[in-house]
């Protein structure tokens, strides 16, 4: 599903930031405590939300000067069969897509102070995701799991692939100040809810975290859109 918002710079609305959420999750699957619904609330409804809030933020206030291109994908849990397609058969040349970001999971379980910001170590959209992390009392902080390679796993890699810069963030479990009750919750959902029935709306989502993480995404999206320099890779 792809929507465009199209910008207001007439020299600058032929390039696109590429939005991606994927709005598949398991689907029915093997039955737990009795349940085979595989709901999918935080990977990935949470995401097609914070996505959603985010055209209509972006479409009710100045209309950015890049256009912004927002695709829900399918197929991204059965290995990125979506975002593959569409990188393969672009909608839009794909030598005018500026930036592809990826907004994927809804991890709001704490009072983040801290954005894994994957892929912003290595193209000028690092300090664009710096300053909306800013703008939302967070900093950037590294990848606790570098060995796992997360850049690969959501929809923005098949764009990487194609050369296109892009970025993949996320909340840090981890936070400046004390949160035992972040920390557990974090981790009983990764232990126990993810990719199960029970990632559902029974969750103790913390919806003012939830609301500053769109504010976020937002702040990415308007900076890399309004940027008057190119959005490059660095060498």
């Amino acid at each position: 599903v792809i929507g465009l918002l199209p910008g207001s710079d007439p020299g600058l609305r032929d390039e696109y930031i590429v939005v991606l959420s994927h709005l598949d999750h398991v689907g029915i699957g093997p039955a737990v405590n009795g349940d085979s619904i595989y709901n999918g609330a935080i990977d990935n409804a949470g995401g097609i939300a914070v996505m959603l809030e985010t055209v209509r933020a972006l479409a009710a206030g100045p209309r950015p000067r890049r256009s912004v291109l927002f695709v829900a994908t399918s197929g991204e849990e059965k290995g990125l069969i979506g975002a593959e397609y569409l990188a393969a058969n672009p909608v839009v040349p794909m030598d005018r897509i500026a930036a592809a970001v990826s907004v994927d999971g809804l991890m709001a379980f704490n009072d983040f102070t801290g954005v894994v910001a994957l892929g912003a170590d290595h193209s000028t959209l690092g300090p664009i995701s710096e300053a909306a992390a800013r703008a939302v009392g967070a900093v950037h902080v590294p990848d606790p799991i570098p060995q796992r390679g997360n850049i690969a796993l959501s929809d923005q890699y098949p764009f990487l692939r194609a050369g296109v810069p892009v970025l993949f963030p996320n909340p840090a479990r981890e936070t400046a100040h004390e949160d035992p009750a972040g920390l557990a919750d974090w981790d009983t959902y990764e232990g126990r809810h993810y990719h199960q029935p029970s990632d559902d709306m029974r969750l103790p989502i913390r919806w003012e975290s939830a609301a500053r993480w769109q504010r976020y995404i937002e702040g990415v999206l308007r900076g890399a859109a309004d940027s008057r320099e190119p959005i490059a890779w660095y060498e």
